[in-house]
């Protein structure tokens, strides 16, 4: 699915940036993906954009805010990592971020 980014203003620093994806050597995993790989959610609210690689959690934006979330979907529960795509790679690339 091909996601249009006039509808995901909350994201312009992803499509203008970020859009070929980050990969993270020392832990091998792609944490931000690349543009082809991330996808809305069924109710448009949602754009997921990457994952850490455990219990299927996953990073996404939420409409209206350009906060990077962590989505658990075990328990449906959503929760902050940082308040934009940019502190969100800092904060991954340091070690900083928990989930």
């Amino acid at each position: 699915m091909t996601v249009d980014p006039a509808k995901w203003p909350e994201a312009e620093t992803y499509f203008r940036f970020y859009g070929e994806g980050r990969y993270d050597n020392f832990n091998q995993i792609g944490y931000i993906d690349a543009r082809d790989g991330i996808r809305e959610s069924d109710d448009g609210e949602r754009l997921y954009i990457g994952r850490p690689g455990v219990d299927g959690i996953e990073f996404l934006y939420r409409r209206g805010s350009p906060a990077i979330w962590a989505y658990y979907p075990i328990d449906g529960d959503f929760a902050w990592q940082a308040d934009d795509i940019e502190s969100f790679e800092r904060a991954w690339r340091t070690g900083a971020l928990k989930v």
